[in-house]
């Protein structure tokens, strides 16, 4: 019985949706950065989440579980190699939202998804 179960279907069918989140995931994987609207980020955050569960398992199988997703072999490539070993020890919670403010043509609510381990700088040599 589906009681309480609701999808966030974001004005949009199946395949559309599918098609927006897949590269969304692999935007914020690549970039390590993303400005999109709250309540995608909402979605993207759960997805993210359940990408990286997959890329701790660090097997061929889960890697390419993560090209069959995410449809880019370089962006599973760095989720499984990179980020998802800086992000070992965390149990769970990759990413953060940090609000921007809403939207000056609609009135959106605007969030800035980032991962929470980012890459330390690296220190210039004089």
């Amino acid at each position: 019985m589906r009681h309480h179960y609701q999808l966030t279907k974001l004005g949009r069918n199946r395949n559309q949706r599918q098609a927006l989140f897949k590269q969304l995931a692999v935007a914020l994987i690549t970039h390590e950065r993303l400005t999109t609207t709250a309540a995608k980020a909402k979605v993207l955050k759960g997805l993210i989440d359940k990408l990286g569960r997959i890329a701790r398992k660090n097997t061929l199988a889960s890697r390419r579980q993560l090209i069959a997703l995410l449809g880019q072999k370089p962006a599973a490539h760095k989720l499984m190699d990179e980020i998802s070993k800086r992000s070992q020890d965390r149990a769970g919670g990759l990413t953060r939202s940090v609000r921007l403010g809403e939207r000056r043509g609609d009135k959106a609510m605007l969030v800035r998804v980032e991962f929470i381990d980012k890459p330390q700088p690296k220190e210039v040599k004089k």
